[in-house]
């Protein structure tokens, strides 16, 4: 379930006044003043300023971490917890799955994790019934438990929400957030159709075969792979990039304790310098069958 694409809020000049005095009125609505459990500060953010009847729209959860503190990501690595999000909705509202940004890599003795620091906003959408009634508001409960982890583990939990007031209008961009919102998207995995994508797997390895478009003229280089299964690959193990006569392959060790082998290798594939012609995407969203070797 994505987010469709809210107008932006825009006015004649001599309304803009009267526009700035109601976004300030409606922030407490709009972001849910922020909780901080351990290290970890937690709010509500809506991208839009009101829901429209039978449309879908975006909630974020921001979590913001003290300085060298990580939160995980939906598969953690060899520890950890990924946060959980349960919704606490009015009658026939959906909320779709979390939309998780690429994670990073943290190497710590003896373990490696994939996850946050600093910050992250984690993506929801949304979508209303047709059966609201214009002019009322809609209050919108998240439970939201977390893990952040640095030397040692701190566990936090809090209980959010926001209101949200009933249009039948166009939805429109809350401007107080858009910009936190466009961040979250530029690191959100990303289709690649021209790219293609295998995957096969021996007795203790997984290849991954990436064949470029024709317009690739850029040279892949530390190319990581974010599984999104657990205790399918050795997260320690080194990640060889090689040629290959339709491309590249990465070939990755198998974890010992991998019992159960997917039909589908699902995961994430990373490269700074981007996937796509601009290179603005940096995560490939991978989701592919396996093949045997």
């Amino acid at each position: 379930m994505k987010c469709p694409r809210a107008v932006n809020l825009r006015a004649p000049d001599k309304k803009v006044a009267f526009i700035l005095i109601f976004l300030l009125n409606a922030t407490h609505l709009l972001l849910a003043g922020p909780q901080q459990s351990g290290h970890v500060k937690v709010h509500l953010i809506s991208e839009v300023l009101s829901i429209k009847p039978g449309q879908t729209f975006c909630v974020g959860l921001q979590l913001l971490m003290d300085k060298h503190w990580h939160t995980y990501w939906k598969n953690p690595g060899d520890s950890g917890l990924p946060t959980k999000i349960v919704w606490q909705l009015p009658d026939a509202f959906v909320a779709g799955d979390i939309q998780w940004p690429c994670p990073q890599r943290f190497e710590l003795p003896e373990v490696v994790n994939f996850g946050y620091e600093g910050e992250v906003l984690l993506i929801t959408a949304i979508t209303a019934p047709m059966a609201l009634e214009s002019g009322s508001k809609v209050k919108l409960a998240a439970s939201v438990d977390w893990l952040a982890c640095k030397e040692g583990c701190s566990p936090g939990h809090a209980d959010l929400q926001i209101e949200l007031p009933v249009k039948t209008e166009d939805l429109k961009i809350n401007k107080l957030s858009i910009h936190h919102f466009e961040k979250a998207r530029i690191d959100l995995p990303k289709a690649a159709p021209d790219w293609k994508i295998d995957a096969l797997m021996n007795e203790d390895k997984i290849f991954i075969e990436m064949s470029p478009p024709l317009w690739f003229k850029r040279e892949l280089v530390k190319v990581t792979f974010f599984p999104e299964q657990e205790e399918l690959i050795n997260y320690s193990e080194f990640q060889r990039l090689k040629r290959s006569s339709q491309g590249y392959i990465l070939e990755i060790q198998k974890s010992k304790l991998s019992t159960k082998i997917p039909l589908r290798l699902k995961g994430v594939l990373f490269f700074q310098e981007g996937w796509s012609k601009n290179g603005q995407e940096h995560a490939l969203q991978v989701d592919v069958p396996f093949h045997a070797n």
